[in-house]
């Protein structure tokens, strides 16, 4: 229960007062409990010890401010010399503390009652004075108190305590109001002493408005307000004002806001309203641009408006706001991208309709150290970070604009790279051998422990990975069933650093070795002669089985003459060999390797002939098209010509220096064989003499990584060529673009890193890249990269409404400047009590967000969105926010339960107290003279009631412009008084059988039942509705009557109709004869009458006889 001291009860006069009188309380309520609006004070009565057990509610006065609530004594209640008064509020709950006893006595009613003619704008019977102060103003107030009595008041000015009184020796008196506030107490005193009290307000104060703010009046969204400082002491402070003024302050934005001078106060002499919308776009009655127009207006309930209203603007706009994204895990020494998705937010002072964006600078921080300062939003900033760790990065800025914007910091994780390291258990082996590996990489966890392994194997032959392991093991083992040189390389891929490839380690699989020399031959002229597998002469060579040479995997042994290697040595694996003799040799090949040594032995003969020499071996590039033979002859012969090849010879074949154009399939075999050959008049085989000469054609190199990428404006083409030849490929570009790219580089070599940037906002942008390969001292193929630069898209978001009620859909539309392939996603932060909104982490298209919300709550909340468009080539535009506003719902109404009430005028309505919106009372029943107390009070009185009426009244909650009002009604049916009405029907009758009947005319309300009595004073009910009462047989006299009772008044009875009943007569016997001797007196013996009478006489004419009871039948005589 609320302590007493927020409701302190003055003194109370201690009467005596009689049922049916006027009695007043004054009190007080303590500054630091404010009594909200639609309040009522009400005044309730004790019982006769002072105990409120069962306390009857005697008065009321509707109000948040007063100093006294009037009411009137039941008269029903028991004289009593103990009662007591106290005073409760109903918003909040507060019960004063009891008053002092007074005495009720019996007695006549007495109403102390005063009259004015300073009536106000609305009338109230206890309240008068002007709506706008004259200082020294004199008010006549006029005596209507019960006549006869003596009538006093003392009249209290509120605002500086000062007291005086006044004396009614004449039915109008006045006093001299200053600029204040007064209460009047009025007594009137009975020649019986006993008394009535009441009290009556006057109002005569100034009227200050006194509301400034400090500064421009802009309001930062979100979560901005806007502040005005009120004055409260002092000559122009609302302290002056009468407490009960209501100051309402319409924001602009569709809210307006009340406040008593309590509230103010306890709020530090401040009013703020927190905004959730911008004013960009509404031009104030002032002419400012994107600004609300706020007012500020004093009223009360007894004068409306009152004073000069403050007029003032408001500038809302949507402050900056400061993000960016990023790749949350990077590596060390690789290029990080941040993307600032920063609001620009709106400008307030924009000269137009309709605000611009600020114009906004940014500063990008790296562990508290300026990195890059006074950026514009499109900049993407790029940072390498040398050690690994977390590293916090930063995000400042500076605007035009008044709002500015919160720095925002985000960690970021930076891993090194992983080390790729293993070692082979061998690296040559013979097939179908297996090698083991040991992985001692080095993998830094900090950031995260998920990696990847990758083994891979390049190289001519097949492959197993064996003994349960595979390509993902940490330590695999591999079986090689093919001869070959292969490479193996360990690929480990990490979250931060993607993946890291080893250099590859050769493996070298052999196979049992072969040696296979061509046939023994007779040749005609000592020469160079070619032993390798390609040549077309007879000294064609054959090895088979080592996948690598070694140094000393081949030995030649040449024997019978003088000889020299040309070019190499007797360990080269397919020589040049020049005899310088004729005569024979023999030539012995020794093939080793590790799984074998093999032996092969050719003869060759030489007879004196012409020297033919075809030049010596060359090396050319895929692309170059021509080679110079260099051949020569020493000696006759008959004509000479090139056999073989399938290019062209220009000018011909005959041509011993002829320059070759080697053929398609040549340059992609990478070796051509022409051999030179001579015809002499010699005889066989000396009639022919060949000799060869090998060009060696390099591989094509070419770039195989894509030839197209797609990237989105603002971000890095981040391409790597690759091509078949090898790591040690060079490469070397050029770049041109349409009209809307830029950012790219004329020319450049390696990696293609440039930040390429789309200026048009619907079409793609192209760059188109032309990269040059070069290898092993060749120029490559030219290939083109087409880079496509896509706009990111640019949404917009709109509300159907920026207010919507509980229940109601959020129906933002989402468009996009790509189209409806535009995906999105959002994020939604609603304040306390709000439920129904939602979050896409998916991308996916959408046309609305159509969020039912449900405010469960008394006052507005929010939702605000957060929407980021995203392009179907996964561009992230600049994420957008969007706020709703959520009304509550008006509070559910009730009316009320329908009532009967007895011959009441007025009746106090029980509506439910709104905690969300205004109530308002109106009659639906067109029955005039009804008027409300306070039509927006739940406990209104409303009065004008007439008996035999049914009244329905309509209670209806409104809240929001966003929200439907809501009603409830109810049926107030006034019943007149019960009236018994006249029965008809006395008569006499005689015991026996007998019957009759009882009407009853003339009543008001219904028949409850009947009742018979036979003495008049205790009555049987008889079990009857009807107008009309039958009886029968009745031996004694009996009266009837009707009980009516109206509605819920007290019963009524009717007049009693009485049936007299005359029982039958009885034959008297005097009894037998009596002889007496001298006597003067005698008992007589007569029989009983009853239920006659019997009478004693003398029929026998003596004078002088008396009877001590005539009427007994034992007289004496």
């Amino acid at each position: 229960m609320p302590a007493f001291s927020q409701l302190n009860i003055g003194t109370v006069d201690p009467g005596p007062y009689s049922p049916g009188s006027s009695i007043a309380a004054t009190f007080s309520i303590d500054p630091s409990a404010c009594i909200a609006q639609g309040n009522s004070f009400e005044l309730w009565l004790s019982d006769a010890n002072g105990n409120f057990a069962t306390e009857t509610r005697i008065g009321s006065f509707n109000s948040f401010y007063t100093t006294f609530v009037n009411g009137r004594i039941p008269t029903t209640v028991a004289a009593g010399s103990g009662y007591r008064v106290r005073i409760k509020s109903t918003n909040p709950a507060y019960i004063s503390n009891p008053s002092s006893i007074f005495e009720i006595k019996a007695g006549t009613a007495v109403e102390a009652k005063l009259t004015s003619t300073s009536q106000l704008a609305n009338p109230n019977p206890e309240v008068f004075g002007l709506c706008d102060g004259i200082n020294n103003n004199e008010f006549f107030l006029t005596n209507a108190s019960t006549a006869t009595s003596n009538v006093t008041a003392t009249v209290k000015n509120e605002l500086n305590g000062s007291i005086s009184s006044l004396s009614f020796t004449t039915v109008n008196q006045s006093f001299n109001a200053q600029l204040a506030h007064y209460t009047v107490f009025v007594k009137a005193i009975m020649p019986d002493f006993s008394v009535g009290t009441k009290a009556y307000q006057v109002i005569n104060n100034v009227v200050n408005t006194p509301f400034g703010t400090s500064g421009n009046n802009i309001v930062c969204l979100p979560l901005g307000f806007l502040e005005f400082n009120v004055i409260v002491d002092g000559p122009a402070g609302i302290r002056q004002n009468f407490p009960g003024n209501i100051y309402r302050v319409e924001w602009g934005d569709g809210t307006s806001t009340t406040h008593t001078i309590c509230d103010i106060i306890q709020n530090n002499g401040k009013v703020k309203h927190p905004y959730t919308k911008s004013s960009c776009g509404v031009t104030g009655t002032g002419g400012t641009f994107n600004a609300f127009d706020v007012i500020i207006r004093s009223s009360n309930v007894y004068c409306g408006n009152i004073g000069t209203a403050v007029s003032s603007t408001a500038k809302v706009v949507v402050k900056p706001v400061n993000s960016f994204n990023f790749n949350p895990t990077a590596c060390t020494n690789a290029k990080v991208l941040f993307t600032n998705t920063s609001i620009l937010g709106e400008n307030p002072n924009t000269a137009t309709p309709g605000c611009a964006p600020n114009n906004v600078l940014y500063n990008w921080f790296v562990d508290g150290i300026p990195i890059a300062v006074g950026k514009p939003r499109n900049y993407v900033f790029e940072h390498v970070f040398t050690t690994n760790g977390k590293h916090t990065i930063r995000l400042t800025s500076s605007q035009t604009g008044t709002c500015t914007a919160d720095p925002i910091e985000q960690e970021i994780c930076i891993q090194n790279p992983p080390q790729p390291i293993f070692t082979l258990d061998k690296t040559t082996i013979c097939a179908p051998d297996i090698v083991k590996i040991t992985n001692s990489s080095i993998i830094d966890n900090i950031c995260n422990t998920g990696n990847t392994y990758t083994w891979v194997v390049t190289g001519p032959g097949a492959f197993n990975f064996v003994n349960g392991t595979n390509a993902s093991s940490a330590a695999p083992e591999i079986q090689f069933t093919s001869r070959g040189i292969y490479q193996l390389t360990l690929a480990i891929t990490t979250a931060s650093c993607g993946t890291v490839t080893s250099a590859p380690q050769q493996i070298v699989v052999n196979e049992t070795p072969t040696s296979v020399l061509s046939a023994d031959a007779a040749l005609c002229s000592v020469n160079t002669y070619d032993f390798n597998p390609t040549t077309t002469g007879p000294t064609r060579t054959v090895f088979i089985g080592t996948a690598l040479d070694l140094s000393d995997t081949y030995t030649w042994n040449i024997a019978g003459g003088a000889h020299n290697f040309v070019g190499g040595d007797l360990h080269t694996k397919y020589p040049k060999i020049q005899f310088l003799d004729y005569g024979t040799y023999t030539i012995t090949a020794t093939h080793t390797n590790t799984c074998g040594t093999v032996t092969d032995t050719q003869v060759i003969s030489f007879t004196p002939a012409p020297t033919v020499d075809a030049g010596p071996d060359q090396n050319i590039c895929y692309n170059e098209n021509n080679v110079t033979l260099a051949g020569s002859i020493t000696g006759a012969v008959t004509s000479q010509v090139w056999v073989g090849g399938t290019g062209a010879f220009s000018p011909n074949r005959n041509a011993l220096n002829a320059t070759y154009t080697p053929s398609t399939a040549e340059k992609n075999a990478g070796i051509v064989t022409l051999t030179l050959r001579a015809t002499t008049t010699l005889p066989s085989p000396c009639n022919s003499i060949d000799n060869d000469v090998i060009i060696n054609i390099k591989p094509r190199v070419i770039v195989n990584s894509d030839n197209s990428k797609s990237i989105c404006t603002g971000a890095n083409v981040a391409y790597t060529p690759t091509s078949a030849s090898g790591p040690t490929t060079t490469f070397a570009w050029t770049a041109t673009g349409t009209p809307n790219a830029t950012g790219f580089t004329a020319s450049g070599t390696g990696n293609i890193t440039d930040v390429l940037t789309n200026t048009d906002l619907n079409a793609n942008a192209i760059v188109t890249y032309v990269i040059t390969p070069t290898y092993d001292g060749c120029t490559g193929d030219p290939f083109t990269l087409i880079v496509t630069v896509t706009p990111n898209p640019i949404l917009t978001a709109t509300p159907a409404r920026s207010e919507i009620c509980s229940g109601q859909n959020t129906a933002i539309t989402l468009s996009s400047n790509l189209g409806a392939s535009t995906r999105y996603t959002w994020t939604s932060t609603a304040t306390a009590g709000l439920t129904g909104n939602s979050n896409r982490t998916t991308p996916a298209t959408a046309t609305t967000i159509n969020d039912q919300i449900f405010n469960s709550g008394t006052v507005a909340g929010t939702v605000t969105y957060t929407i980021t468009p995203i392009s179907a080539n996964e561009c992230t535009g600049n994420p957008v926010q969007v706020v709703i506003n959520i009304e509550p719902l008006p509070s559910t109404p009730s009316a009320g339960a329908d009532q009967s009430l007895c011959n009441l005028t007025s009746y106090t309505l029980q509506g439910n107290q709104p905690s969300v919106g205004t109530g308002l009372w109106t009659q639906v029943t067109a029955l005039g003279g009804v008027t409300f107390a306070d039509a927006s009070l739940y406990n209104t009185e409303v009065s004008g009631l007439q008996a035999g009426n049914t009244y329905v009244f309509r209670w209806t909650i409104t809240g929001s412009a966003s929200c439907d009002p809501r009603s409830d009604e109810v049926s107030i049916t006034i019943t007149p008084l019960s009236f018994g009405g006249t029965t008809a029907g006395t008569t006499a009758i005689c015991a026996g059988v007998n019957s009759g009947q009882v009407t009853l005319s003339g009543q008001i309300g219904n028949i409850i039942k009947w009742q018979s009595s036979i003495d008049g004073t205790t009555w049987t009910d008889i079990n009857s509705t009807t107008s009309t009462l039958t009886y029968t047989n009745l031996t004694i006299s009996t009266q009837y009557r009707a009980i009516v009772q109206s509605g819920t008044c007290a019963s009524a009875i009717s007049t009693p109709s009485t049936i007299t009943v005359s029982q039958p007569v009885i034959v008297a016997n005097a009894g037998t004869n009596q002889r007496l001797c001298a006597a003067t007196s005698t008992t007589l013996n007569g029989n009983l009458a009853t239920p006659n009478n019997g009478q004693w006489s003398v029929t026998s004419g003596q004078t002088g006889v008396t009877f001590n009871d005539a009427s007994v039948p034992n007289a004496i005589v």
